[in-house]
């Protein structure tokens, strides 16, 4: 039995290759590799945050309990930030990448 799959002409390959090449393709394409690569050094960074918290608290007792707080208000603006640019990179994979390979195909 034969797998579903799209049959494309020679044309349509060949201008798949080419928008393949092209800088609208290697730049979104550069943006999602580096999105889902941070991913996995985000966790990592989030320890790093807290442990950084924890050594001053501990270090500067009284004074730690607001430096730790102030360090906690920056890393969390920080999270919110990035997830902005994360919806950025879900737009841009959706109208940048799937709607030119679907002209393409069209």
């Amino acid at each position: 039995m034969e797998k579903d799959c799209i049959r494309l002409t020679s044309e349509e390959k060949e201008r798949l290759i080419e928008f393949k090449k092209s800088d609208k393709f290697l730049k979104a394409y550069k943006q999602i590799k580096e999105e889902i690569g941070l991913e996995e050094r985000k966790k990592l960074y989030f320890r790093l945050k807290v442990l950084f918290c924890l050594f001053l608290l501990v270090k500067f007792f009284p004074l730690g309990i607001y430096l730790s707080f102030f360090a906690f208000i920056i890393f969390m603006t920080y999270a919110v930030l990035k997830e902005e640019k994360k919806s950025r990179l879900v737009d841009t994979y959706a109208l940048g990448i799937v709607n030119s390979i679907l002209q393409i195909l069209d």
